[in-house]
């Protein structure tokens, strides 16, 4: 059953959002309809929810405090943390198209629910995942992700630039473009590259003394990354997903990977690394 949004949370002062909005695919609709309404950028889309007036409405405490980062980066290098608009890849969009084209789903995962908002800009196929939690009784974004990002992801420090940063959770990483995770039977270390791709090692292990190794370079793709070789003629597609808590799922279509890449009693697919178990790299990995 589709949670419901308290009314109060839909009808912002400057209520540009739909008076009859009450659930949380309404409001991502509000934020991709809103771009055929005239005024100015900052009263539609994403822009409008995480403005500093109204964003403590829409998100929940950990992004209100991320934008809050972002916001103080911007002001000192004009850029920020976020260099991209979250709501619509690329640097132009076409409003009426992405009216025409966007369909929305939502979805059940680990005990948040998410919103998959999907539709077309240029010709250009799209898709952006807004993940909700329940906080203070009411839906909140609490994360925004989309093919090969999200911005919990995304190291933004609390100090302006030349102050010492606030201490960083064990969960971040030594370096701001490495993420590491590790769990007593598996370990995943991801290295983001200029280009989005990521460099990956992974490692599993069994009872029976059977492991997997796999490394690599992985591609953007749909909700995540993707690496594809070809081992004796044959595929090997393995795609790293963001999970909802800011973990990482593996997933080897039709066991492809396992075949050239583990022993019998060892595999890749189905692998959960939780946001917990997320640690500090090592240097020189």
């Amino acid at each position: 059953m589709r949670r419901l949004l308290p009314l109060i949370l839909l009808l912002a002062t400057l209520a540009p959002l739909p008076a009859a909005a009450q659930s949380i695919e309404d409001l991502i609709r509000w934020v991709y309809l809103s771009q055929n309404q005239p005024g100015p950028a900052e009263t539609k889309g994403f822009h409008f929810l995480s403005s500093p007036a109204q964003r403590s409405q829409f998100f929940s405490s950990r992004m209100v405090a991320f934008l809050a980062a972002n916001d103080l980066q911007r002001q000192a290098n004009a850029i920020g943390c976020i260099d991209f608009a979250p709501d619509i890849p690329g640097s132009d969009f076409n409003a009426q198209e992405i009216a025409q084209t966007l369909t929305l789903a939502t979805v059940q995962d680990a005990g948040r629910t998410n919103v998959v908002a999907r539709f077309r800009n240029f010709g250009q196929q799209a898709q952006v995942t807004y993940h909700f939690i329940v906080e203070d009784g009411l839906m909140r974004i609490d994360d925004v992700s989309g093919s090969g990002w999200q911005l919990s992801a995304i190291a933004c420090p609390t100090q302006r630039p030349g102050q010492a940063n606030a201490p960083q959770p064990p969960a971040a990483a030594a370096s701001t473009n490495s993420y590491c995770f590790k769990k007593p039977d598996a370990e995943l270390n991801m290295q983001m590259r200029p280009d989005g791709s990521v460099r990956f090692v992974l490692g599993t292990s069994s009872s029976t003394g059977h492991f997997c190794h796999m490394e690599g370079i992985a591609r953007p793709d749909a909700g995540g990354w993707m690496h594809l070789d070809t081992q004796m003629g044959a595929p090997c597609e393995l795609r790293l997903l963001p999970t909802a808590d800011s973990g990482i799922r593996v997933s080897d279509r039709d066991f492809q990977c396992k075949r050239f890449y583990c022993g019998m009693a060892a595999g890749l697919d189905g692998i959960v690394f939780t946001r917990s178990e997320q640690v500090h790299c090592q240097p020189n990995w």
